[in-house]
């Protein structure tokens, strides 16, 4: 966002794992400056540090592997988990299935709805791990970004005409902005407005804002100019799946993409959700595939 700051710079992996920092609120460098507490993070784990860890007298005691485990089972006061998973995007991704949730008979997420069984995910408590939210987002990264060029393309568009450009939006009041488009930026804010709040922004210059004020030109700015697949990898990656990989018991590499949704082929006009509308190896080629290691699980790999 050109006279704002400058964006950020590193990998995929840095990308992913800052999105959990931000998203989950676990973020070790603000709690570490005294930024985030450890009566925050009570709230956000909904337990005590002894609850989870007996031995540790403070969160600040984990290890990095722990603490990654906590983020992914942070909560907010609308429920929703780890990356900021809601119902309704599990929904579209096929993990969860439920008639009534957050914004659709419900004030917040409830996870009362059944479960899928989607890749081995049978429970909340199978979701909250990392292995399992990390692939979860880079689906939903493919998701959003199917959604997203087809909207751009009914409106005579195309999705890779806005990756590496600048426009300018208009602010409430009639200030204009001058916004600096990324791959990166694009997912993270696509994954706080949906698909439809970055088609607003681009056909429109709409800015909104998600339940607790937070602009969609913030997650532009502040997740803009890591390193990324191409918007044609991810879609692919959503549109062309594989089945799932075996369990992995040595040091090898099982390649495999993402499952759609049950019932839903890649030639449909997927319905989504209101909402839906609404650590990682870093790659070092421009070919990237799922890849599934023991040590690093669902990343996108070069």
């Amino acid at each position: 966002m050109s006279g704002v700051g400058a964006m950020a710079s590193g990998g995929f992996s840095d990308f992913m794992n800052d999105l959990l920092a931000y998203e989950s609120g676990w973020d070790r460098v603000r709690y570490d400056r005294g930024i985030i507490t450890d009566q925050q993070l009570n709230t956000w784990a909904r337990g005590s540090v002894r609850e989870f860890f007996p031995e540790h007298a403070s969160w600040g005691d984990l290890s990095e592997a722990e603490w990654q485990q906590m983020a992914c089972r942070s909560m907010n006061s609308l429920g929703f988990v780890g990356f900021q998973f809601g119902e309704a995007l599990l929904i579209d991704l096929g993990y969860y299935q439920d008639d009534s949730y957050y914004l659709n008979g419900e004030s917040e997420n409830l996870w009362d709805g059944a479960w899928l069984g989607q890749h081995g995910v049978d429970s909340l408590e199978d979701f909250m791990r990392y292995d399992v939210q990390s692939r979860a987002m880079q689906e939903a990264f493919g998701y959003n970004l199917f959604l997203l060029d087809g909207m751009l393309a009914g409106a005579g568009l195309d999705l890779e005409d806005y990756v590496n450009r600048s426009f300018t939006v208009r602010q409430d009041g009639g200030a204009r902005m001058e916004v600096d488009l990324t791959l990166t930026g694009i997912l993270a804010a696509a994954h706080l407005r949906g698909a439809s709040g970055v088609r607003d922004l681009i056909v429109e210059g709409a800015v909104t804002t998600d339940e607790y004020g937070t602009s969609i030109l913030q997650y532009i700015e502040q997740f803009g100019g890591y390193d990324g697949p191409e918007v044609a990898d991810l879609i692919d990656l959503w549109l062309n799946p594989e089945p799932d990989p075996a369990p992995v018991v040595e040091e090898f590499t099982v390649v495999c993409v993402m499952k759609a949704p049950v019932g839903h082929e890649t030639h449909s006009v997927l319905k989504p959700t209101d909402q839906g509308e609404a650590t990682l190896s870093e790659p070092d080629t421009d070919v990237f595939q799922f890849h599934n290691t023991p040590d690093a699980p669902w990343g996108l790999f070069g």
